[in-house]
């Protein structure tokens, strides 16, 4: 019975023998292709590539060409060993051609092999060991009749596995039956310590080196990205500071106590972030570094909105036509019709009075039958007593319910304590809301 035995084994080359026939066979595989160069005998030896039949659009004429350097040998289609899973290649070496591709095998770092206009290749690392392995066996079990240069008569001392550096003596041992003493054991030695030395170098010395500039390298890469991404917010934050401005005095104020209120501003910086940096960020690839430039972000929207700015006349012109937003450069009178529609956004019905004859009362608003009065004041300082006392006689004159001051300002103390004996509720727009519903659950 036939046995198949391993006479070597790498990553992409292996030799092997067949027992019964001494059949050799040293194969190498990579890329769908599988390359055997086969000795047998009394035969001549061929070279045999297989592809797999996916993939591929082979016909009866397709050529392969295994090109080693400038060594070409052009193979044909077997027609009786091909199915349909594999595709086979061969070519018969004549004469001393078997010889020269030896050497080219053995001398070359890798061979190309084209099919069909296209290209593939495949390593020749490990081609040396595998053709040793078969040399050695040779002689070892005194096998003749294999094909030149594996003939007995010419091997007689390559008997001593070597490695890919000593592929010109292998050659040599190969081609002149001459030099046949080979590689002496301390040769060899030799050249395992400077195999050693070599690997020891790169592992301590030049591995750590290629490390060290990789990583500053890349430092230098992330570093210039995190710059670039970081200028293109503060080109926007700085085309968008007017408008920044006007948000966040719009948004932020202070409640009684004087403590600032800033809940909404806080809300636009990232609606901001979201509407007009993060798009940027991601139309030029620069959105992973947004976690690392978050804070930095904030704070120039800050600086750009607390810095005062020279409202230009377009944004002024857009800020007059507008009463659905509060700005603190809008009409006093704009101001009113900005608290009573937001009054009517929760279901009062609510009217800005006449710039004259309304008796004090700048908003009268009712829900529910309950009437309510409203005195709105867009000051720059704190509103006074002046105001207290205007709504309460407008109350009286309306029968309305309940009164309030509400203002973009706070108020003085005077203005407090008057408001306290009358009952009148002191308020900032963003109150006003959630006032207005505070009646309608009383009742």
């Amino acid at each position: 019975m036939a046995e198949i035995k391993t006479l070597n084994q790498s990553e992409i080359w292996s030799s092997s023998v067949n027992n019964q026939n001494n059949q050799f066979v040293i194969t190498g595989s990579e890329n769908n292709a599988k390359v055997s160069l086969i000795l047998t005998p009394n035969q001549p030896a061929y070279l045999q590539i297989i592809f797999p039949q996916a993939g591929y659009n082979f016909d009866d004429n397709t050529i392969v060409t295994f090109a080693v350097s400038k060594y070409n040998i052009k193979l044909t289609k077997n027609l009786s060993n091909t199915n349909s899973q594999i595709c086979i290649f061969e070519y018969v070496f004549k004469g001393n051609e078997l010889t020269k591709f030896i050497h080219e095998l053995t001398s070359k770092k890798e061979a190309d092999i084209e099919l069909n206009d296209r290209m593939t290749s495949i390593s020749l690392n490990g081609t040396s060991r595998s053709i040793s392995a078969v040399l050695k066996y040779i002689e070892d079990n005194h096998i003749s009749s294999i094909p030149d240069p594996f003939h007995t008569n010419d091997i007689s001392v390559a008997t001593t596995p070597v490695s890919n550096d000593t592929v010109p003596q292998i050659q040599n041992t190969i081609q002149n039956d001459q030099k046949t003493n080979g590689k002496s054991d301390s040769q060899i030695f030799y050249m395992i310590g400077y195999a050693v030395a070599f690997f020891v170098i790169y592992k301590i010395i030049i591995k750590p080196i290629i490390a060290y500039r990789t990583k500053r390298k890349n430092i230098e890469y992330h570093s210039n990205q995190m710059h670039l991404a970081l200028t293109l917010c503060k080109n926007e934050i700085a085309e968008q500071s007017q408008k920044l401005y006007i948000k966040r005095e719009q948004l932020i104020y202070y409640d009684d106590y004087g403590t600032i209120k800033n809940e909404k501003w806080i809300k636009e910086i990232f609606n901001f972030i979201n509407s007009r940096i993060m798009p940027i960020l991601l139309n030029n690839n620069l959105n992973m570094y947004y976690s690392n430039l978050k804070d930095d972000i904030i704070n120039l929207i800050n600086i750009a909105a607390t810095t005062k700015q020279t409202i230009s006349p377009e944004i002024k012109r857009q800020l007059a036509q507008e009463t659905d937003v509060y700005h603190p450069n809008m009409d006093p009178f704009d101001y009113e019709i900005f608290c009573a529609k937001q009054l009517r956004e929760i279901g009062w019905e609510a009217t800005a009075t006449q710039r004259s004859g309304d008796q004090g009362a700048d908003v009268v608003a009712t829900k529910n039958g309950i009437k309510l009065v409203l005195q709105c004041k867009l000051y720059s300082k704190p509103v006074g007593n002046t105001a207290i006392q205007e709504i309460n006689t407008a109350k009286i004159f309306y029968h309305a319910h309940y009164a309030a001051v509400v203002s973009n300002a706070d108020f003085t103390i005077g203005a407090r304590q008057i408001a306290s004996s009358t009952k009148t509720s002191l308020l900032h727009h963003d109150e006003l809301q959630s006032y207005a519903m505070s009646l309608i659950s009383e009742l």
